[in-house]
């Protein structure tokens, strides 16, 4: 896919699109986030559940070490802000498959936040235009580089999963993936075409398959994205109007999403129709987007401290040498010591080992070389 195609929506020149996105990313660990119930993938229907993840009362959540530490590999990777003193929430609302009614979270007090990603574009330089008005930076080793700004990095936990009987006319409830670790990446609005939002997010994965974050090699079920799409005209300010396409569950479908969404509101713009702010998903078979509601008032989650869970402290180098033990102490530079070069890092250095035998076409294939990445073992 060249940077034409992936621009082609924005051909009037009349327009700029802004992306951001929500990721969610399930976390390999071997038991749940707040309780001691297996995390293993498709098991018999709520096989995996303890009184806690059945919301029974009496029942107490406690932080899976393990979990954590993903966390902070994942915010180390994307250069975030490692904040010492952070909190869990109780978010409010109502699923049937969640059964305590909240989800426990960090919305307002995350362990990560105010970071910045580097993520080459999965194209040829001789395919962009020379009139592109993207504004891209040539590294010395010829990949094209743009970056997004990480606002946050947040700890929380999975909800169950609602099984549909249409013969019965019912709904089961499997409780298996209540409670399964998850971190929920959120960035700036700073991508701009369905080219870069592709070549984030493949970058992303690589980062988090080879620090041992999530398993899998795709987007299929370690990683699920809400995508945030704005047009503006252009000499225009944002005026923060955006429509948010939920659950979306591989690269293709990002990609087919933010186009078609793109090419939908630029048609109503055109027309001097306004964008509603609203929640849409992606339909797999019609490659469009469909309307699932609208948000004309803002929801109120009523956050409040989780109360069964204290305060969550990190440390450092420095603050470790003031404790007497540090058994239970979670260190970030101890994390950040152990891990390896980032997979961009990986490339830059074999294009400076074998500068005098890559070709262009060589370069572009690195980019798209996912199994590239040596995974990281603890």
């Amino acid at each position: 896919m060249s940077a034409t195609a992936a621009t082609a929506v924005l051909s009037s020149g009349r327009f700029y699109a802004l992306i951001g996105f929500e990721i969610h990313v399930k976390l390999a660990t071997n038991t749940k986030m707040f309780s001691p119930s297996s995390a293993s993938p498709a098991q018999p229907t709520n096989s995996q559940v303890t009184p806690f993840d059945m919301a029974l009362p009496g029942s107490l959540p406690y932080l899976n070490r393990s979990c954590l530490e993903a966390g902070i590999r994942a915010a180390i990777g994307l250069n975030c802000q490692l904040n010492k003193i952070s909190h869990f929430e109780r978010k409010h609302y109502f699923y049937p498959d969640s059964p305590s009614g909240y989800q426990i979270t960090q919305q307002r007090y995350p362990f990560a936040s105010n970071g910045i990603f580097d993520y080459p574009l999965l194209v040829k330089k001789d395919k962009l235009k020379a009139s592109t008005k993207y504004k891209f930076v040539d590294t010395p080793n010829s990949f094209i580089v743009k970056q997004c700004r990480i606002e946050r990095i947040q700890l929380e936990h999975d909800t169950g999963r609602s099984i549909h009987d249409e013969k019965q006319n019912r709904t089961l409830i499997d409780l298996n993936r209540f409670g399964t670790g998850l971190i929920e990446i959120v960035t700036k609005p700073d991508i701009q075409s369905s080219l870069e939002g592709e070549s984030f997010l493949r970058e992303l994965n690589r980062l988090l398959i080879k620090y041992n974050i999530c398993e899998q090699s795709g987007l299929e079920t370690a990683v699920r994205v809400d995508a945030n799409v704005s047009l503006h005209p252009i000499n225009t300010k944002p005026d923060g109007t955006r429509v948010e396409v939920k659950n979306l569950g591989s690269f293709l479908d990002v990609r087919q999403a933010i186009d078609f969404e793109i090419k939908r509101q630029e048609q109503l713009l055109s027309n001097n129709l306004p964008i509603v702010r609203e929640t849409r998903t992606f339909d797999t078979n019609k490659h469009q987007t469909i309307h699932l509601r609208r948000k004309e008032d803002q929801i109120d989650y009523r956050f409040m401290i989780e109360p069964n869970l204290p305060p969550l402290y990190l440390y450092d180098d420095q603050d470790q040498n003031k404790h007497l033990s540090t058994k239970y102490l979670v260190n970030i530079d101890e994390i950040k010591r152990s891990l390896p070069i980032s997979p961009l890092e990986e490339r830059k250095q074999l294009l400076e080992q074998y500068q005098d035998f890559l070709t262009v076409e060589h370069l572009h294939e690195l980019l798209r070389l996912d199994m590239l990445v040596i995974k990281y073992s603890i």
